[in-house]
């Protein structure tokens, strides 16, 4: 049975994905906004990627929050991201 599920996201050219405040504050409300429909136990910044810790549901849906997630951000830092890394908690 799963607990939940880890999401690793990383940027293609391996940027720092949130160099100053106000890029962390932008890629944290799409974080927020991409993961309302899973729930969201805890997501921290690493310099060059990201985790995530979703709550467990239908791997489909922490899938398809993972690709929503990686949309956003990719619009939003203008970069391109890595296949989403899923694994089971």
């Amino acid at each position: 049975m799963t607990l939940g599920w880890h999401l690793r996201l990383a940027a293609r050219d391996r940027r720092v994905l949130a160099p100053d405040e106000a890029t962390r504050r932008r890629v944290v409300r799409g974080i927020l906004h991409s993961t309302s429909l899973v729930e969201l136990l805890a997501f921290s910044i690493a310099d060059t990627h990201l985790h995530a810790q979703i709550a467990a549901c239908p791997r489909g849906d922490t899938m398809a929050a993972g690709k929503r997630l990686s949309h956003c951000l990719g619009r939003l830092l203008r970069a391109r991201f890595e296949p989403v890394y899923l694994g089971a908690i």
